[in-house]
């Protein structure tokens, strides 16, 4: 599996167009704002009083309002930051995926607040980011994040846009690429290594498209990692599990789930989440892309995480053990003795 690239842009496929990804945009834009979205709420609703949720999941705040994170040691330790924003601390070092610490847009609001001052984050040695859009690259966060001189591992076509902006240590990669980092600990390294995903990019109307998506791998001290960026279901999750064996944590959105016929080809709901974490034949599931901002497609707060429980227990037989690690925002957790 290869990007298909086609007048000095990126598609999923031969069948894959600019005007497909404008109207599914436009479509989903008018439905959210239409009569189907309050029956849609309904729907929503009565399907959250049918699944018992944890506290963190269903509170209005749900936050762990933290003053100092853990210094990175040889554990694997992962703390959710809100959306797809993680910190990952493993091999003592300190990588951060796709940052957005504010959320100020004009269809996007934060719901959950940043459970931590971004000036008080530990030195962050790499970025990762997934793909261009606004709420998995955000300006901002990247200015805090750049006084940390991080290294930047970026989609094929991000480089030139970031280092216009001052960022010196910037790398592009393309799917199944790797960077190796060598750390300062004897002759250890970890290996970081872009991954195909299905999805579209754009920062405007005119750029759709001219740079790369994906997801990323981290090994580093014999565990690995998996970040699903944003994706739709496909076979690249069964393929990734063929060329590196078993997943130790993934990472995996569980949003937007509806309006599902406009999202259906850039983003898993709930229930595929879950059938691509099966195909990765991963370990440990912890949900993403779901509850930080006010409104995420036409779903309300909880209802990606009701449609989670139901599809976990739906799959339960397909699962061999798994387990589902249901984190608030600011809640780390520590894989040093669940890996063992």
């Amino acid at each position: 599996m290869q990007p298909y690239k086609r007048g000095g842009r990126f598609y999923n496929n031969k069948h894959d167009s600019i005007l497909r990804r404008l109207k599914n945009f436009s479509w989903s834009f008018f439905y959210i704002r239409g009569h189907h979205f309050l029956s849609l709420l309904k729907k929503q609703r009565a399907l959250a009083n049918t699944c018992s949720l944890p506290h963190s999941c269903t509170s209005k705040t749900q936050t762990h309002s933290l003053e100092l994170l853990p210094k990175a040691g040889p554990e694997l330790v992962i703390t959710w930051l809100g959306h797809s924003t993680f910190l990952i601390q493993v091999a003592g070092i300190n990588i951060v995926t796709d940052p957005i610490f504010f959320g100020k847009f004009p269809i996007l609001s934060r719901k959950i607040p940043m459970p931590i001052l971004p000036a008080k984050l530990p030195p962050i040695d790499v970025v990762l980011v997934s793909h261009n859009h606004k709420d998995h690259l955000d300006i901002q966060s990247l200015q805090i994040l750049s006084q940390h001189k991080p290294l930047f591992l970026v989609p094929a076509g991000n480089g030139r846009w970031l280092k216009r902006r001052g960022y010196k240590r910037v790398v592009e990669k393309t799917w199944w690429e790797s960077e190796r980092i060598d750390l300062s600990v004897g002759d250890q390294s970890i290996t970081i290594t872009f991954l195909p995903a299905i999805h579209w990019t754009s920062r405007g109307l005119l750029d759709i498209n001219t740079t790369l998506w994906g997801s990323w791998l981290i090994e580093a001290s014999g565990r690995k990692i998996y970040f699903a960026g944003d994706t739709a279901y496909g076979d690249h999750f069964s393929m990734i599990a063929k060329r590196y064996g078993h997943i130790d944590v993934a990472l995996m959105p569980i949003g937007p789930n509806e309006p599902r016929r406009y999202v259906l080809d850039s983003h898993i709901n709930a229930d595929e989440a879950v059938r691509a974490f099966i195909d990765l034949r991963a370990r440990h599931f912890i949900p993403m892309h779901w509850g930080t901002f006010a409104r995420m497609g036409a779903e309300q707060h909880s209802n990606p995480m009701s449609l989670l429980k139901l599809a976990w227990d739906k799959h339960s037989h397909d699962l061999d053990g798994a387990k589902l690690h249901i984190v608030a925002c600011g809640e780390a957790r520590n894989f040093g003795h669940l890996l063992c």
